[in-house]
This record gives structure tokens, C-alpha cells and sequence, in this order.
């Protein structure tokens, strides 16, 4: 009974516990990179080993965009068995609704 077991959750919180601040600067460049109207190109890749951040970089983008931006995430993980275009055209019509 006097040991706890806790766990620590993998839901991405947003924030950049790390003392160089990685994420912190990583989703800073790409809102530079949104908000700057003279690039035509708009599409972001953000590739990384499962447990690198990507999601909770994400999250630190959506936060800085909050009010001028509307951020869509597709998780195609979790359609892999579906028509990839099918799927991400009626989630993101549903979460538009």
C-alpha cells in the first residue's frame, strides 16, 4: 500500500519543458512561417520518431495561432484501414460543422 505507481501521460500538453527550448523554437519558426504573407507555399511536413514531440509541437503551434488561425489535425494512423482522401475529407467536413 505505501508504493504509488504513476503514469505518465503521452497526450501532448503544449508546452516546452526541455531547457534549450527545442519545441518552443521549432513551432515558433513554422508559425513565422504561416503568418509570413509573402510565402506562396503552405504546406508543413513535421517528420519524427514516435515520442519525439511532434504532436506537442503542434499543439505549441495551434496555442500561438489561436486567434487568427484554424488548425486541422488528421490522424492518418488512425484511418491506415480507410480510404485515406475519403476519410480526411469527411472528418475535417464534420469538424468544420
Amino acid at each position: 500500500m505505501g508504493n504509488k505507481i504513476q503514469y505518465i501521460s503521452n497526450k501532448p500538453i503544449g508546452k516546452d519543458f526541455f531547457a534549450g527550448q527545442s519545441h518552443e523554437k521549432i513551432a515558433s519558426s513554422i508559425v513565422e512561417h504561416i503568418i509570413d504573407e509573402s510565402n506562396s507555399m503552405k504546406v508543413i511536413g513535421l517528420e519524427g520518431e514516435w515520442g519525439s514531440g511532434k504532436s506537442n509541437i503542434i499543439e505549441i503551434i495551434k496555442s500561438k495561432l489561436n486567434n487568427t488561425h484554424y488548425i486541422y489535425i488528421y490522424d492518418s494512423w488512425g484511418h491506415q484501414e480507410d480510404s485515406q482522401r475519403r476519410a480526411f475529407l469527411e472528418e475535417m467536413t464534420e469538424e468544420l460543422e
